[in-house]
């Protein structure tokens, strides 16, 4: 009886499954399930540029949500703007983990909305948007539309890992499709030699076909994505950006497109904001100093509002615009800022870039095309030195470069074209800090008294110098625990934060029970207190090389009181930890009747380092932490 009942409990979940059974998870290998956050089961897009005023793309994606790490990726956004693109034919199915479909969505249910809702935005940009509710994991999400953009010109970058691969992801499928004449193309692929085995290139460039592409983890010290995980660039070489026509194949030929399509004609400037530049510039003695009193004038007297209209985030507001309203992007602020210091007769230049504070994210050197570059800044040619200034912040003071657009490749564009350039970045050498901490121990609860003073130069200072215009109560509620995890439990007092000459200072006190120990009578302190971000690297097999934006160099000067009634117990000895990544040096330790003076130096290296010196990395790291753990011990006198 059993037998026959479970026959025909197999025979109806055939049934029920019959139409749908490819979105099982059953269907999936076990071991892709257990390490996969999001499985991509089929993504196909199709872009047909048959015609030179609009490119039409079909998408269909069908993802696997594994666990709630990648939640995300079961609610569906389609980004459009509004009067440029045409979204249509949307379906949206939900698929439980045994492939039978639960929910297939109505359009009414579908919203449309803004794409941003933050009120510091003026924008067209519009979004479809379903969020899904399934509760229980895993669960298949599929959808499918159709785009036609006036923006013809640009074809989308293929990425077979979606989602930048923010969660661990296996490809079980993918395809990218160019339907059109191939003539009309530009094309380029990165970051495929890794994955020939799972990557199709019989029909390149118009058909990518990607097959059981593996998870890739991107653990600590990666370089960028765009480095590591394969891609493929797509550019028209003609046609319609909306209205503009495109024609460009270099960076110095989409120089000279940007500013004839959408910078020349925003330079104008009217008497008021003429008579202003000659005020501010009367008293100068250089061209630094009129760069250095236009740029604190623009970031003093207007504010940056994000701003997505015009052509494709590319158009920029009339000078005269944001002279008068005081407000602007990126771009607005970049182009005003460039239109003063024209009339100052300041050599200066307007800057595309990729900007972003974790890595230095390049322009490609050798294919141009519109979808590189994220954001805009300005170049300043002084006395054979070129100075790059963002407009868009006043923490930054004029000559100071921020980690956010430090050391890559952009475009620079004026009159005469575009150029790639580099723009600075600090030295390792000049990336220093030195770390002054008096530390007081209480016997008798227990309690470690900190006076903490750092004086930092180099990129150190664009990370925090933002926080100098906070009140004392927000640094030490918020800035202070960020930057400073070992003690973010405690209460900071005594604060003092302040930039001078370059010098970017701190100081604060608080006390804490955190680091003593005891064994007996004895009591105990680490030989070092604070916390650095060095962290042992736990991908088995990792192929991506290590990489480190900035090197440092931290002294550490520890002045520890010995408590009354109490003698140091000895015992630690000078050592140097040496390795490929840098030096860890416990320089000397000076004892007298009432201090303990410990002086450490940390010295890191900037740069790529192949996968095969992980050990090395491990090894020194681990002896790092180990000696840092090591006890300065007092005993009773």
């Amino acid at each position: 009886m059993k037998g026959f009942l479970y026959t025909i409990i197999l025979y109806f979940t055939h049934i029920t499954l019959g139409v749908s059974q490819s979105y099982s998870i059953f269907n999936i290998d076990k071991k892709i399930i257990e390490n996969a956050d999001l499985i991509v089961r089929n993504s196909l897009q199709s872009h047909d540029i048959s015609s030179p005023k609009l490119i039409t793309s079909t998408y269909k994606k069908v993802y696997t949500v594994v666990n709630s790490r990648a939640k995300f990726a079961g609610n569906v956004s389609i980004y459009f703007q509004e009067g440029i693109d045409k979204v249509k034919d949307i379906e949206i199915r939900i698929f439980d983990a045994s492939g039978r479909e639960v929910k297939k969505v109505k359009k009414k249910e579908i919203k449309d909305s803004k794409a941003y809702s933050s009120n510091e935005m003026a924008d067209d940009l519009r979004k479809f948007s379903y969020e899904n509710t399934f509760p229980k994991y895993p669960f298949t999400v599929e959808y499918s539309y159709t785009v036609e953009s006036k923006y013809a010109a640009t074809i989308p970058t293929f990425s077979p890992y979606p989602f930048n691969n923010y969660v661990k992801t296996y490809i079980t499928n993918s395809s990218y499709e160019i339907v059109g004449n191939v003539d009309d193309i530009a094309y380029k692929y990165t970051n495929v030699d890794h994955f020939t085995s799972n990557i199709d290139l019989s029909s390149y460039p118009t058909k990518i076909s990607v097959s059981d592409l593996p998870i890739v983890e991107i653990g600590n010290y990666a370089p960028p994505k765009q480095e590591i995980l394969p891609l493929f660039h797509y550019a028209r070489k003609e046609g319609k950006f909306n209205t503009t026509d495109t024609k460009f194949d270099d960076w110095e030929s989409y120089g000279t497109w940007l500013y004839n399509a959408y910078l020349h004609d925003k330079l104008d400037l009217s008497e008021d904001a003429k008579s202003i530049v000659q005020e501010l510039i009367a008293d100068a003695k250089s061209d630094y100093d009129k760069a250095d009193n236009i740029y604190n004038y623009v970031v003093n007297n207007t504010r940056y509002v994000s701003i997505q209209l015009g052509e494709g985030g590319l158009e920029p507001f009339q000078a005269n615009e944001v002279h008068e309203k005081k407000y602007g992007d990126c771009k607005a602020l970049s182009n005003y800022t460039l239109a003063l210091l024209k009339e100052a007769d300041v050599n200066a230049f307007y800057v595309v870039i990729e900007a972003g504070s974790d890595s230095q994210s390049n322009f490609d050197t050798d294919f141009a095309s519109i979808q590189q570059g994220n954001h805009a800044i300005i170049g300043v040619e002084i006395e054979g030195d070129t100075i790059y200034a963002d407009c868009t912040s006043s923490n930054y003071p004029f000559g100071t470069i921020s980690s956010f657009t430090d050391g890559r490749l952009a475009v620079g564009v004026n009159e005469n074209g575009g150029k790639l350039i580099k723009t600075n970045k600090y030295s390792d050498e000049e990336n220093q800090c030195k770390i002054q901490t008096n530390l007081l121990l209480n016997p008798e609860d227990k309690t470690l008294s900190i006076d903490y003073k750092r004086e930092s130069q180099g990129c150190d200072i664009s990370e925090k110098i933002w926080y100098t215009k906070e009140t004392n109560e927000y640094i030490g509620s918020k800035a202070l625990p960020h930057y400073y995890p070992q003690f973010s439990k405690e209460t900071f007092g005594s604060i003092d934060v302040n930039y001078n000459s370059n010098v970017f200072n701190e100081s604060f006190k608080i006390d804490t029970k955190k680091f003593i120990t005891s064994a007996g009578n004895y009591l105990m302190l680490p030989l070092h207190i604070h916390k650095l971000e060095l962290d042992i690297i736990e991908e088995e097999n990792r192929f991506i090389p290590m990489y480190f934006k900035d090197g440092f160099k931290n002294s550490f000067e520890t002045s520890i009181t010995i408590p009354d009634g109490y003698e140091w117990a000895g015992g630690i000895e000078p050592q140097i930890l040496e390795s490929s990544f840098g030096t860890f040096e416990l320089q000397k330790i000076e004892v007298d009747e009432k201090n303990i003076n410990i002086h450490i130096q940390l010295i890191t290296n900037s740069g790529y380092f192949p996968s095969e010196k992980i050990d090395e990395f491990n090894s020194w790291v681990s002896s790092i932490k180990d000696l840092e753990n090591e006890k300065i011990i007092f005993r009773p006198l």
